[in-house]
């Protein structure tokens, strides 16, 4: 009498790859979701100091960039500490730093997964809730005005 072996299959490269992106797949859509994402930018209604230092005043050595009336830098990272809200912003010319206050408006729009994608050094995840009264949705004629 022969006997029959039964052998346990053996997942496929190809079938391991594909598992594997509808895991990445998952794991990016529930961070999207978790997070909103959105890119922010700052225009500068007067003359704005950045800082090195969050909570330093942006004078001597603390002081990274100056952006003039009209200026526009990103937002890349918003803390919460106990006494304000910090932004670090990145300027157009790649430098970065934080402002605490100033005169200037803050002109959101929710970022898309191609946006997370294409430009994701201008996404920011930190920031959703907290700038909900310094800010102003964006639409595209403020964003087309802007030259965004």
């Amino acid at each position: 009498m022969s006997q029959v072996q039964i052998m346990p299959q053996r997942w496929s490269k190809k079938r391991y790859m594909w598992w594997l992106s509808v895991l990445l797949i998952l794991i990016v859509t529930g961070a999207y979701l978790v997070s909103w994402p959105e890119i922010i930018i700052l225009r500068a209604g007067g003359p704005l100091a950045l800082g090195s230092n969050p909570v330093l005043p942006p004078t001597g050595s603390n002081h990274v960039a100056t952006l003039g009336i009209g200026d526009e830098a990103y937002v890349i990272e918003c803390k919460d500490i106990k006494t304000d809200l910090i932004i670090r912003l990145r300027t157009k010319t790649g430098k970065t730093g934080y402002i605490a206050g100033g005169d200037y408006i803050l002109i959101r729009k929710n970022a898309s997964l191609y946006s997370i994608i294409s430009e994701f050094d201008l996404v920011t995840f930190s920031c959703r809730g907290m700038l909900e009264n310094r800010s102003q949705p964006a639409n595209e004629s403020k964003l087309k005005e802007s030259g965004l």
